[in-house]
């Protein structure tokens, strides 16, 4: 199996740490780190381990975007309630061993229209808990005015997929996580 190329957006100490843990990810790996400093130890370290590195952030990376995927970092989901989030990250994601959730797009079903809202299907392997699974989502996006907005739920069936059901003694908890997502973003041709 290929590794998903994953690009970093920070240099300093957390930037650094991701690179390393995604290093010795089985399914990702580090191609560019992004930072704002040209001198920083980080972007030294990232040449020093092989990476594309700029110093032009988020502009840098976008003139190397062909080069990665977006890869989201499990360290950063929240889901409004600390203590929750804590025995999620330790105990059902063990973010630690497996820092990294992904979604790899393979097709999309359907068609988006260059303004208003468009509703679509896309299928992919979804990567967490150290393994991926195939889903299908659907999306609803939206241009308007070059601007692009895009929604997407689906479920998550973590039990079924080996990660450990946080129920306790009086708390019962599903064995599923119905996951939303949201993004937008600016677009100067629209959709093709």
């Amino acid at each position: 199996m290929e590794k998903t190329a994953v690009a970093i957006l920070g240099s300093g100490n957390i930037g650094t740490d991701l690179m390393y843990k995604l290093k010795r990810s089985n399914f990702l790996r580090p191609v560019i780190m992004a930072g704002i400093v040209a001198d920083s130890e980080g972007l030294a370290r990232a040449r020093q381990e092989g990476l594309a590195i700029t110093s032009e952030g988020i502009e840098g990376l976008l003139k190397q975007k062909e080069t990665f995927e977006i890869v989201f970092d499990a360290t950063t989901g929240q889901s409004g309630n600390d203590g929750r989030d804590r025995k999620m990250h330790k105990e059902v994601l063990e973010s630690a061993r497996y820092p990294e959730i992904s979604f790899r797009p393979d097709r999309i079903e359907g068609n988006v229209a260059p303004t208003g809202t468009s509703s679509i299907r896309v299928h992919g392997m979804f990567g967490i808990h150290g393994a991926e699974h195939e889903i299908t989502s659907p999306i609803d996006v939206k241009f308007d005015s070059g601007h692009w907005t895009a929604s997407a739920h689906f479920l998550v069936p973590y039990a079924k997929w080996g990660m450990q059901n946080p129920s306790v003694f009086l708390l019962r908890v599903g064995d599923t996580v119905n996951i939303e997502l949201q993004a937008g973003g600016d677009s100067r041709s629209g959709p093709k």
